[in-house]
């Protein structure tokens, strides 16, 4: 009975040795990681499918871009782990490479896997790393920004005093900017949804406080440049102004070319129509019938005049424009529409004043503008 024992004993443990011995063989040790170095394209070999582990050490501390090249077989992307469904970075298999952003601290190690969409495919493609360098800009100096294959441009700004700035990029048909929250993915800013072509948003900021945000462009796709630039609320104030002025003038333009004298710029108009602009912003007031012409108090243009301090009127009249984005804009729509023309070109009238309010659109804060025009004449 002892010697069974005994054997059992031998047999149970040369089993348990080789389940053991199984498992030391399954789990042969990782393969080495990869060495990245900043600005040193290091190719990357992938075998069906098989992740390749990178790694990358920060000479100082920053922030660096992670980029691979493209390469349409194998689409790549970066995981954070061997295996699994967690993705760093990965375009859902509509593009053919992937781009990160990393903060690390100087001699920070970073790791990752670089891999292909769907974990399929045998090829090669290469992983750079590049130190970003923000673009700084202060207000009323635009920055300009170039955009290379879709990569996003960081922008930082610091606040030279409490305030409310607006940033805005200029006008790029072919890329349509877009300001994103991550050198990656799909957090914006502000974004028109490709219907626009820039972008325009608002941020309360601090004295000495640093807002940094990136540059890109719609689908993040295309190369070709734009510029940014910064103003503060008094700037915007300034700006409106300048938007009235322009109104104005191009509004006596139209009446010289028409053989008519120039209507005398009246500043008691001008505050009658900014006082209607804002009635129409914050009531919501419609502006292409003719509820737009009547106030919220019921009240008509001419009432409004007189309320606003013109006592000797004789002829009075109303333009309204809602939604245009440039002077131009709104006296060509108004030159375009009978009844606007007809205020325009009246050869009874010889005063003129022009008012403006806007309001943020959205959580955006997208411009929307109201200008209005009082004509006079008096006895």
């Amino acid at each position: 009975m002892k010697v069974k024992i005994f054997a059992a004993i031998f047999v149970m443990c040369g089993f348990l040795y080789n389940l053991v011995g199984l498992h030391a063989q399954q789990s042969s040790p990782q393969a080495a990681a990869q060495t990245l170095t900043a600005n040193a394209p290091a190719v990357v070999n992938i075998n069906n499918g098989q992740r390749v582990q990178l790694r990358f050490t920060a000479p100082s501390a920053g922030t660096y871009w992670f980029e691979s090249s493209n390469n349409g077989t194998l689409d790549p992307v970066a995981y954070s782990a061997a295996s699994g469904t967690e993705k760093i970075d990965d375009d859902g298999g509509e593009g053919s490479n992937f781009r990160f952003m990393r903060d690390l601290r100087s001699g920070e190690v970073f790791t990752f896997f670089a891999g292909c969409f769907n974990n399929r495919g045998t090829g090669s493609y290469t992983v750079i790393v590049q130190t970003i360098q923000p673009v700084s800009f202060t207000a009323n100096a635009p920055a300009a920004v170039t955009i290379n294959n879709g990569r996003r441009v960081q922008l930082s700004f610091t606040a030279p005093s409490a305030g409310t700035y607006t940033i805005e990029s200029t006008n790029s048909e072919t890329l349509d900017p877009v300001a994103f929250s991550a050198a990656s993915g799909t957090e914006k800013i502000d974004d028109d949804g490709g219907e626009g072509n820039n972008f325009r948003f608002t941020q309360e900021l601090r004295a000495g406080e640093v807002i940094t945000f990136f540059a890109g462009c719609f689908n993040d796709r295309g190369t070709g440049s734009y510029s940014v630039n910064l103003f503060t609320a008094y700037d915007l104030e300034q700006r409106i102004l300048a938007f009235e002025q322009r109104v104005f003038e191009l509004t006596n333009i139209e009446r010289v070319n028409h053989g008519l004298p120039p209507l005398i710029r009246h500043e008691t108009l001008a505050v009658a129509a900014r006082a209607h602009s804002l009635d129409l912003m914050l009531n919501n007031l419609g502006t292409h019938t003719g509820s737009g012409h009547t106030g919220s108090d019921g009240s008509t243009a001419s009432q409004r005049m007189v309320r606003a301090g013109i006592t000797n009127g004789r002829f009075y009249g109303e333009n309204i424009s809602y939604g245009s984005t440039t002077p131009e804009e709104v006296v060509e729509g108004w030159m375009n529409s009978p009844g606007h023309r007809e205020n325009i070109l009246d050869t009874d009238f010889t005063h003129l004043g022009v008012g403006l309010t806007w309001r943020p659109e959205g959580s955006s804060a997208r411009f929307r503008i109201y200008i209005v025009q009082n004509f006079c004449s008096f006895l």
